[in-house]
């Protein structure tokens, strides 16, 4: 549980603290297997969830309103942005909408780029209404928290 930044882990059937962590501006936690992510400040923090030992962290560089994991990466998202961190706290690719031409546009696309700033992959220019949908990892899907 996350107590004003101070993050704890209680063991459920005595109430005892397990571990604990100091981590400012949590927004988001996501946990699957043994691994949480923390998502606070435009960066997600990777724990062990059983030990809570500090694995990494990642900054990705946008607020983070919506994320959906596996247990080996967690994807997340915010307005007009989106990236994908593996179980290590290292982000695997990161995306950001573009416009397709114009200075005015509603035609964009999604492109994606290693964290050396090489394209991996772009989709199809698209008229785009809503900047925040939702995301689709595998069988999970996740939506936004709109009222931020």
């Amino acid at each position: 549980m996350s107590l004003g930044g101070f993050l704890v882990q209680l063991d459920p059937d005595t109430g005892r603290v397990r571990w604990h962590a100091n981590i400012p501006d949590i927004t988001r936690m996501f946990h699957a297997g043994d691994r949480l992510w923390v998502c606070a400040g435009g960066r997600v923090h990777a724990i062990d969830f059983e030990t809570g030992r500090y694995v990494g962290a990642a900054a990705v560089g946008f607020a983070i309103r919506a994320g959906v994991c596996d247990g080996e990466r967690l994807v997340v998202a915010g307005p007009m942005h989106a990236a994908c961190v593996d179980r290590n706290g290292t982000v695997v690719w990161s995306a950001r909408t573009e416009s397709s031409g114009g200075i005015v546009s509603t035609q964009h696309c999604l492109v994606a780029r290693d964290r050396n700033g090489a394209e991996l992959w772009r989709t199809e220019a698209v008229t785009m209404h809503f900047p925040d949908a939702g995301l689709l990892l595998g069988d999970a899907v996740a939506q936004p928290d709109l009222s931020q």
